[in-house]
């Protein structure tokens, strides 16, 4: 290889790196923020568990709830 194809070569192989480093950047970011309380639609969701519906449910199925 000559020197211009070489230099070219390296180049795109920075330019590659960089464009990968931003994607997984703003991976992260997603990443985070999706576990934000202040982002979250609903901030007093219920436990599963404890959920009236559930118990409710469990009452006409079973008769002892």
């Amino acid at each position: 290889m000559d020197g211009n194809t070489e230099g070219r070569l390296l180049r795109q192989e920075a330019a590659a790196f960089s464009f990968l480093a931003v994607c997984l950047e703003q991976i992260q970011e997603k990443c985070v923020t999706v576990f934000r309380s202040e982002l979250r639609k609903n901030k007093y969701l219920e436990r599963f568990g404890d959920s009236m519906n559930r118990r409710t449910a469990l009452r006409a199925v079973s008769g002892r709830w």
